[in-house]
């Protein structure tokens, strides 16, 4: 079960682990798994971090497909958690598309929205936006904005013009938001 249930994870470390397992013997199980040669890898000199060799790891996730599949976006949901109580938030908002929690994708997405359009990375923003299902974006004027802004700095008019004329729509009839924007 540990296996199946890890096999989710790119990169996995004990606490995670118990997370995602609700066990509390993942260092345990690790240190076993490394010691006996099990396809696992350590990610760092300190043996914290790992994961599994790729074709082992593809196995079990194929495995855990077939047995449980309804089990894999509750694991997604798991990792999400963990990663943001980590403030890992990139990791985060991955595990939460692989879940298809959408809304917590895109809460995600606009927590981290400030940060990241200050440190220039807008064209993770502008991939993180268009995963998100329509319906989702279109139903906060701030997720449209996001995507707006991070469609514009990459230059792409086409996809920030229907957003921006969104936002205005879902702001207060004579607010004049847009033009609040533009002029801030």
């Amino acid at each position: 079960d540990f296996l199946y249930q890890t096999a989710v994870l790119e990169r996995m470390n004990a606490s995670l682990c118990n997370a995602l397992t609700e066990r509390q013997d993942s260092q345990t199980i690790l240190t076993h798994l490394e010691q006996a040669n099990l396809f696992l890898v350590s990610l760092d000199d300190e043996r914290r971090w790992y994961r599994y060799h790729h074709l082992f790891a593809d196995l079990l996730r194929s495995r855990l497909e077939r047995s449980q599949p309804d089990l894999i976006a509750i694991l997604h949901r798991r990792a999400s958690q963990w990663y943001e109580s980590q403030g890992l938030l990139r990791d985060a908002v991955e595990h939460s598309f692989a879940a298809q929690d959408w809304a917590n994708a895109a809460r995600l997405v606009g927590d981290a929205s400030e940060t990241m359009f200050k440190h220039g990375e807008y064209l993770t923003l502008l991939h993180w936006c268009s995963r998100l299902p329509q319906p989702v974006v279109y139903s906060s004027g701030s997720m449209c904005l996001i995507h707006a802004w991070a469609a514009l700095m990459a230059s792409d008019f086409d996809v920030a013009a229907p957003l921006l004329e969104h936002a205005e729509q879902l702001a207060e009839p004579g607010s004049h938001f847009l033009g609040a924007v533009s002029s801030a």
